[in-house]
């Protein structure tokens, strides 16, 4: 079922093997294409991988197939990366001392 290879995939981001989860997530999209986790998890890839603008749309597009499993964490993983943008941002421009 999906629940092992969900789990499979959240042990291998969690141990920093970005590359090897994506055919994880693959096969957990080929085996239920409703699951909004699965945008979650590519969503968590990308936001550790530094890559916030397509964490956030792999988290709306969740909250946009799977609202009812995912819309309050998709919500709160967008609020999350999106302050971080917006911290990093502003701390980028202040001078260092």
């Amino acid at each position: 079922g999906t629940f092992l290879i969900r789990s499979l995939a959240q042990a291998l981001i969690i141990d920093g093997q970005y590359r090897e989860v994506e055919d994880v997530l693959a096969a957990y999209a080929a085996a239920d294409p409703t699951d909004g986790r699965v945008h979650i998890l590519r969503g968590d890839v990308h936001d550790r991988e530094g890559r916030h603008d397509e964490a956030v749309r792999e988290y709306t597009r969740a909250l946009e197939l799977d609202r009812q499993r995912v819309g309050i964490t998709a919500q709160n993983r967008i609020q999350r990366v999106t302050a971080k943008v917006n911290l990093n941002g502003a701390g980028s421009a202040a001078p260092s001392s």
